[in-house]
Parts: C-alpha cells; sequence; structure tokens
C-alpha cells in the first residue's frame, strides 16, 4: 500500500525557513517536522528552504545602525 501524499502546512513551512536560515542541515530540519527523508524537505520545501537565509541577512542588513 503506498504512503499518503504529503501536503506541507503553514506552520511546517515557517518552521523550515526559519531553520533553513539559521543555517541548519536539512536532515535536522526533517527530523524535526516529523519527515523521514531529506529528500521530501527539498522536493516540498525548496522555496523556503532557498529563501530562509536570504531573507535573515536582509533582516540583519536592514536594520538601523
Amino acid at each position: 500500500m503506498p504512503r499518503p501524499q504529503f501536503n506541507p502546512t503553514k506552520e511546517q513551512r515557517d518552521i523550515v525557513k526559519s531553520m533553513a536560515a539559521m543555517g541548519i542541515p536539512h536532515e535536522d530540519i526533517s527530523r524535526k517536522i516529523g519527515v523521514r527523508s531529506p529528500k521530501t524537505i527539498r522536493k516540498h520545501f525548496r522555496e523556503e528552504l532557498d529563501l530562509g537565509a536570504t531573507e535573515a541577512n536582509y533582516k540583519v542588513s536592514a536594520r538601523p545602525r
């Protein structure tokens, strides 16, 4: 019997983006949100993984000094 299709929630997307911004490895992120494979994380959360670090860097550099 095949596994049910994975449907990410808004909460999971926020967690992945936040953890990616901190540089946490995909394997650790997948464990945190309860997904077996980092491949699944990369498939369903590509945008969050790609933009997490970029947005974090922007927020830090945009702070008034």
